[in-house]
């Protein structure tokens, strides 16, 4: 099953600085988060990335192309072989990096990969999500109801503290940005039918989620999978720091 990562936005809120490097290659240790998401992926045996480049695309060709260069190298001058000494790790992974344009929504972007994908069930997300999903549930859960999309949604938690108060203002109760029971938001990572795509209109402006999903939800065509664990996304510098701590501390919950 492919996997499509949509990865041609501008990431305005992470970075307005127009020399900046697009969002989904920002370093979280010392690989990009896009890397961090396709290793997710691997985990559950999934190798066959999509990814629907856009601003500075060239980057992360240029990434991956000299994905290389991370390894030490034995090189025989005379015979001009060589070989990478520390490179059990590397993965067994098939990239396509398609030039998706500059401005266009998420929805069209999708549509413009659709010879890639083929007549196939594929999996979609963002550039910039982490998650501890199992993605093979995601999938069984998928085939069970037969609907074009599923989408991945967690309980968001509160942006501030809670604080529940006496009488005679003494502070009884506080919670730390209690998660919004019964309010649940769309964490990415969704498996798709390729039926889905015909929902998308065939100009640039299409996005997923204002445009396509909400005619396929009225078309009954869209199930939720509730994911009980974590779930972070990369939306500004504050989400980049702890998200840096999470790792450095050996706290990433999405490392499987």
């Amino acid at each position: 099953m492919k996997c499509i990562i949509l990865a041609g936005g501008k990431g305005w809120r992470l970075d307005s600085n127009p020399d900046r490097i697009p969002k989904p290659l920002t370093k979280i240790g010392d690989i990009p988060i896009i890397e961090h998401i396709m290793n997710i992926y691997n985990h559950f045996d999934f190798k066959n990335f999509i990814l629907c480049l856009g601003f500075k695309g060239e980057l992360f060709k240029k990434y991956f192309k000299n994905y290389y260069n991370k390894y030490d190298m034995l090189i025989h001058l005379k015979t001009k072989d060589y070989y990478y000494l520390n490179d059990n790790d590397i993965r067994d992974w098939h990239i396509a990096l398609v030039d998706t344009g500059l401005n266009t929504a998420t929805g069209s972007r999708i549509k413009k990969v659709k010879d890639y994908i083929g007549n196939e069930t594929f999996c979609m997300t963002y550039g910039d999500g982490l998650i501890n999903l199992d993605i093979n549930d995601l999938v069984k859960f998928h085939k069970s109801h037969g609907k074009l999309v599923t989408v991945t949604t967690v309980q968001p938690r509160g942006g501030y503290g809670v604080v529940e108060i006496s009488n005679n203002n003494q502070i009884i109760n506080f919670q730390e940005k209690p998660i919004n029971q019964g309010t649940y938001v769309n964490a990415g990572y969704m498996i798709v039918e390729p039926e889905a795509l015909d929902y998308i209109e065939d100009d640039e402006n299409e996005w997923w989620e204002q445009d396509t999903l909400p005619k396929l939800v009225k078309e009954n065509q869209v199930m939720a999978y509730k994911h009980k664990g974590d779930f972070k996304s990369l939306d500004s510098p504050k989400d980049k720091i702890e998200i840096e701590e999470m790792w450095n501390n050996g706290n990433a919950f999405w490392k499987f």
